[in-house]
């Protein structure tokens, strides 16, 4: 990129390859036959001489003949350059002042009059300017599917580059002279060797636009170094994988066809089967070795996929088809989350890639809930299976307003409610006996041995439950109802903050 302009010096000096140097024809003449113009060096002449010019095309010398003045030619390449000085500034304060590339791909198009199209790792749309679009393919499939088919981008892929190929073409650029008389240019997003966005550009013309090229190349270095600032962690992971896992999750996969496409194009595909582990950062940490944390997951989870979404971890641990826990090594695991303020989940296994929506968010509400409702402060892994019903009743809170109109207590049967009063009013713990009485099939001993009671006292607690419910415990559909009832209760007290006995009346679902 060009950083300076120089009057071409009749003193012969080396030349420097960011610079432009502005003289005449005769200067930059003598300059030639003593050696000190080399290649790569750009010149703005005054005055024609064809031989001349010749002998920069041998020299691979960039050169632009005027009929203009030195001093004309001084003062409009001045202008030039200061206006594409404030451009270059314009771009930066975009992007320091969004997280969106949103605003840097307006100002860059508001200049190049060209469609623009940021593409994540999986060719789907995340960004783009269109107010410069015209009829293309490809631009039609970007704005009506919001992604490049995999036909699409095979095609694009085998479309004849420009005949004048340039050492100076990176790897990570791709050219291609389109249909109908379009020229295209494919750009990588890359972290150290991961690919982790695309830029798109095209440009109504048949043949390659030098200028077109440069100002990619810029935008490809602006936009890499915006997204390496706002979503550093996310290209510590597999980033193709991570971008499939994310849009699965945000349901922007449209079809079968998107997502066999998307399955086709990463290195390595996910297992058969797979158990889901989520892993959680407690908010107030600033920075995060998220490549070395999911290195020392992948050892803990040997034969896993992961995934980087909106700061979790995502690991798709391979599981066999006839094995429902994953051996793994719980000391490590529980070591490695102290260490980072960290908690995991395993949740449910499944063999279907496209479940992953559900199972995430499912293993990610085991967290919150594991937090919450655990005893242990120092627990830091937790299990969806313990969790199940209590993320039925969060579900029935957060989406059944039209119900119990926020109130959880209409979950509750009123045999037990009637307990729980009780024992507020005569500071009893009938509650606490029966919940540990069901969960040790109606067992007097055990439940005896695990509350430090004596039997006898067990049992006359037992029947003191019957008689106030007029119930007998033996029948198993009362035993679920009042279970059912005693984790709605636990569930409001300790992670919603809530007294079911006595609520505070809202009015709206949000509440």
């Amino acid at each position: 990129m060009v950083k300076n302009i120089q009057i071409l010096s009749e003193e012969p000096s080396p030349a420097n390859e960011d610079t432009v140097y502005i003289g005449s024809v005769e200067t930059a003449a003598r300059l030639l036959h003593q050696g000190s113009l080399t290649s790569q060096t750009m010149l703005l002449l005054s005055g024609e001489d064809a031989s001349l010019e010749e002998a920069f095309w041998r020299k691979d010398i960039a050169c632009l003949f005027c009929r203009l003045s030195t001093q004309e030619i001084l003062n409009r390449a001045n202008s030039c350059f200061f206006d594409f000085s404030q451009w270059i500034n314009r771009l930066y304060l975009s992007a320091c002042r969004s997280k969106d590339a949103q605003p840097l791909l307006d100002e860059a198009a508001a200049r190049l009059h060209i469609p623009l199209f940021l593409l994540n790792s999986g060719y789907r749309l995340i960004a783009s300017n269109v107010d410069y679009a015209f009829e293309n393919a490809y631009i039609q499939q970007l704005l009506s599917c919001g992604y490049l088919s995999a036909d699409s981008i095979d095609t694009f892929l085998q479309s004849p580059p420009p005949s004048r190929k340039t050492a100076s073409v990176p790897p990570d650029l791709y050219e291609a002279l389109l249909e109908p008389n379009s020229y295209g240019v494919l750009a990588q997003l890359k972290y150290r060797t991961n690919t982790f966005g695309r830029l798109l550009v095209f440009t109504e013309t048949n043949r390659r636009d030098a200028a077109l090229f440069d100002y990619v190349k810029i935008l490809v270095s602006l936009i890499r170094e915006h997204s390496l600032i706002n979503n550093r962690e996310q290209f510590e992971s597999d980033t193709e994988f991570s971008s499939l896992i994310g849009d699965l999750i945000e349901r922007k996969i449209s079809g079968e066809e998107e997502l066999a496409s998307r399955l086709f194009r990463l290195p390595v595909l996910p297992p058969k089967y797979y158990t889901c582990i989520v892993v959680s950062f407690e908010t107030d940490q600033k920075s995060l070795p998220t490549g070395l944390i999911l290195h020392a997951l992948s050892e803990i989870f040997p034969f896993s996929h992961t995934a980087v979404y909106q700061g979790d971890l995502i690991l798709l641990a391979k599981t066999p088809k006839g094995v429902w826990e994953i051996p793994f090594d719980k000391e490590r695991l529980q070591k490695l989350l102290e260490r980072y303020h960290a908690y995991a989940s395993i949740g449910n296994k499944s063999s279907f890639i496209s479940s992953i929506r559900p199972i995430y968010l499912q293993t990610k509400a085991a967290i919150a809930l594991g937090k919450a409702l655990n005893s242990d402060p120092n627990q830091r892994l937790f299990y969806y299976d313990d969790y199940t019903t209590y993320h039925l009743i969060d579900l029935c809170q957060r989406f059944g307003y039209d119900f119990h109109e926020n109130n959880l207590i209409y979950l509750c049967t009123p045999k037990y409610t009637i307990l729980k009063r009780h024992d507020i009013e005569e500071h009893d713990n009938l509650c606490e006996i029966l919940e540990a009485y069901i969960k040790n099939n109606c067992n007097t001993t055990k439940t005896a041995k695990d509350l430090y009671l004596h039997r006898n006292t067990v049992i006359n607690k037992i029947s003191r439950i019957e008689e106030i419910i007029g119930r007998s415990l033996d029948d198993w559909n009362l035993q679920m109802m009042l279970m059912l009832s005693a984790m709605v209760m636990n569930y409001a007290e300790k992670y919603r903050k809530e007294d079911l006995l006595h609520p505070v009346k809202k009015y709206s679902p949000g509440s």
